[in-house]
């Protein structure tokens, strides 16, 4: 995969209405259709599940490629689970058999790709991970952000999804596909520092 520098686009500039239409409707399809999201408010479906992108990534139809690979795998194996922690542990799993961490990119790549590339990058650093978790995860309609917390004792960064704290889930938690569930800021998470005791 050759990558190539262009100049910066707005998306005021190139967004068309049918993408966003069509984003806001999965988007709200998911949210509205499935048992693990039915109780998320309406702030918070716009905080952690309605945003189209993470950061400067090629704009793509990843929420329906997202939602067409997953979401019916989710209520194949866990039924008519409204658990979200146990729906985000599932899915953190599936996500393993497309994409594997691995520094050996580190210098030439860059970190926010679309679904399809970063399954054919395959082995990816944190931030790539995460940003390919976060699209997937709220294209289910399961509530997501990237966060960035830091090694314990030191300021080496390093980033992971956030599953926030809210009524449907009793604590903030930081999901890796290569770690398993960490309960954010709690001395047996591997990140604990004191910044992630700011997130929880």
């Amino acid at each position: 995969i050759n990558f190539v520098n262009s100049k910066l686009i707005y998306d005021a500039d190139t967004l068309t209405k049918e993408f966003i239409i069509s984003n806001i409707d999965l988007a709200f399809d998911s949210w509205q259709n499935n048992y693990w999201s039915a109780n998320i408010n309406f702030k918070d479906f716009c905080t952690y599940i309605l945003p189209y992108r993470n950061a400067n990534e090629e704009l793509s139809q990843w929420r329906g490629y997202f939602k067409e690979k997953y979401e019916q795998r989710i209520k194949d194996s866990l039924g008519d689970c409204t658990d979200i922690k146990k729906v985000a542990l599932f899915m953190m799993k599936e996500l393993k058999n497309d994409v594997k961490y691995g520094t050996r990119l580190r210098d030439f790549y860059i970190n926010y790709m679309t679904p399809e590339m970063s399954e054919k990058m395959h082995t990816m650093e944190c931030i790539a991970l995460a940003h390919y978790g976060t699209l997937a995860l709220r294209a289910c309609g399961i509530p997501c952000a990237m966060i960035e917390a830091h090694w314990r004792f030191t300021e080496t960064s390093h980033t992971s999804i956030l599953l926030p704290k809210m009524h449907v889930n009793d604590s903030a938690y930081r999901l890796s596909i290569y770690d398993e569930i960490q309960v954010m800021g709690m001395p047996k998470d591997s990140m604990a520092s004191w910044r992630t005791w700011q997130y929880s």
